[in-house]
């Protein structure tokens, strides 16, 4: 078999590592002398330099939601947006 009919294989399988899928799309990428395929493929194995670079289906919509507990009274889910920049970490 080749390297398209593996890493189409293993793209389709659910028990694949997409890590391992992504490292042949590298060395098909390499194979190819495709510059853009083998940023892209590099980007999601580790990491996107910059929020700039982050391609629209790695930006998930959230909000974050926390419980406060104090003596004598308990305020259940919070959204932290609510709280803009007053929030801070200790």
């Amino acid at each position: 078999m080749g390297l398209l009919d593996d890493i189409r294989d293993g793209a389709i399988r659910c028990s694949s590592d997409i890590d391992g899928v992504l490292r042949q799309c590298l060395l098909l990428a390499a194979k190819l002398g495709h510059e853009p395929f083998r940023q892209w493929v590099e980007s999601e194995l580790n990491g996107y330099p910059d929020r700039a670079s982050l391609p629209d289906y790695r930006i998930v919509p959230a909000s974050i939601h926390f419980e406060v507990y104090s003596p004598g009274w308990t305020v259940k889910q919070l959204e932290l947006s609510r709280f803009g920049g007053q929030v801070a970490s200790r």
